[in-house]
């Protein structure tokens, strides 16, 4: 797949910063299966992780989205993207290529849910994104 790289925010914790190790906030209990979680939105991103006494950390990372599967629903069983037919792998096992990412589109589906109010991103491979900027913060 050719994929561009974009800029993604992504909240960590302050332990993050040792580069080799990130991300360890890879999140095995969100809405759409096992992977790191991006949002457009850096509000959104910032809402995951409470800052200490005020500050908080915060990367901008260079995403490789490839060819994401568009999604409305939540899909908590995912474990890697789906195949561009749109089958899941608790579905069904198929030959068909596989997505390479998830962007969860609230828009989508014309009703935005209490989880997803911004667009995200979910990759399933560490290896596709890199934190090329440290962004620290202090909330007001």
């Amino acid at each position: 797949t050719c994929a561009l790289p974009i800029y993604l925010p992504h909240v960590s914790q302050a332990q993050d910063l040792h580069f080799p190790s990130w991300p360890s906030t890879w999140n095995s209990a969100g809405l759409y299966g096992p992977g790191v979680y991006f949002a457009e939105d850096a509000h959104k991103s910032a809402s995951y992780h409470a800052a200490v006494n005020g500050q908080g950390v915060m990367f901008l990372a260079r995403v490789l989205l490839g060819h994401p599967w568009p999604t409305d629903r939540e899909m908590w069983v995912l474990r890697r993207p789906p195949c561009v037919q749109g089958h899941t792998d608790d579905q069904v096992r198929c030959d068909h290529a596989r997505c390479d990412s998830l962007l969860a589109d609230p828009v989508r589906g014309r009703k935005r849910t209490r989880q997803v109010l911004a667009r995200e991103f979910v990759v399933y491979d560490r290896t596709v994104c890199y934190p090329e900027y440290i962004i620290t913060f202090t909330l007001c």
